[in-house]
């Protein structure tokens, strides 16, 4: 073999094993060869992950992460806001029912105010309201009007009564719903976006 002919062979072993490793390397991701795939490459049907660095799932550690809710105190806190809305609840069934007859007693309360304004008073009247030979016919008056109207004003006065203690106990457990929902929002915000 002459030497023109083995360098001839040479430059075409060259070029071959050149062209192959050069075709190899541009081959697409499905047709490479397992064994010569890099261990880092990611398989073309993995998300891609745009955030640099980072893997493309994470499993959150604890140590990394400020978990410093204080779930006690959170518990706690529905707890006492569940009794308040129970409670809140309860009063508005009271107010419910007490607001209508209220109202029903003013109703006939005013009635009996212009039945009473425009009464003619006899002298057993005036004696029943405790009337004396003393007494001016103003004094009389106001007494007479009183006693007319005395069982209807207590009336209204006992369905205010009623109202009024459902719509303290309402604003007590108001106070309290607003304060345990306050607290959990307030521990809960660092984790809001």
């Amino acid at each position: 073999m002459n030497t023109s002919n083995i360098l001839s062979y040479a430059t075409f072993l060259w070029i071959l094993v050149f062209s192959t490793t050069l075709f190899a390397a541009d081959a697409p991701a499905g047709n490479q060869n397992p064994r010569k795939t890099p261990f880092a490459v990611t398989p073309s049907t993995a998300p891609l992950n745009k955030l640099g660095n980072l893997p493309p799932l994470i499993k959150i550690n604890a140590v990394d992460v400020n978990m410093n809710m204080d779930t006690a105190m959170i518990d706690g806190a529905m707890e006492k806001a569940k009794t308040a809305g129970k409670n809140i609840s309860l009063n508005s069934g009271e107010i419910a029912k007490w607001l209508p007859k209220l109202e029903q007693s003013i109703s006939i309360y005013r009635k009996k105010v212009d039945e009473c304004r425009d009464k003619t008073y006899t002298t057993e009247d005036q004696k029943n309201a405790y009337c004396t030979a003393s007494t001016t016919i103003a004094e009389c008056s106001q007494k007479l009007f009183s006693a007319c109207i005395y069982g209807k004003s207590n009336d209204v006065l006992t369905y205010t009564h009623y109202l009024y203690d459902a719509a303290k106990k309402t604003e007590a457990d108001a106070k309290q719903l607003n304060e345990s929902a306050h607290y959990i929002q307030s521990n809960n915000s660092q984790y809001a976006h």
